[in-house]
């Protein structure tokens, strides 16, 4: 059962067209929930933080813009959003899989 669950999931992550995405969140949206996230979280000056189930990267984005001297990197389960957060994040490391 466990298996099965994961392959389901795995299949419906891999078939999600991240495109359709594209202009449904905006620039500012994304930064007033990374704000909202950082406030809560309050990471030290320089800290290194883990974004599990990244999606296309935009709230990681976000985070850097408002606190540049941040290090965040990503594991995503959809390879297209992998793919995506990887071109949004250039400078962060970013996994495919759980």
């Amino acid at each position: 059962m466990e298996n099965q669950n994961y392959d389901a999931l795995e299949t419906h992550f891999n078939s999600f067209d991240p495109s359709r995405l594209i202009g449904r969140v905006s620039e500012n949206i994304a930064i007033r929930y990374a704000a909202y996230v950082l406030d809560r979280i309050a990471p030290p000056k320089g800290s290194t933080i883990l974004d599990l189930g990244c999606g296309d990267g935009l709230i990681m984005h976000a985070m850097l813009i408002l606190k540049p001297d941040l290090h965040i990197d990503g594991i995503e389960l959809s390879p297209k959003l992998t793919e995506r957060a990887k071109i949004n994040n250039p400078e962060s490391e970013i996994l495919c899989g759980i």
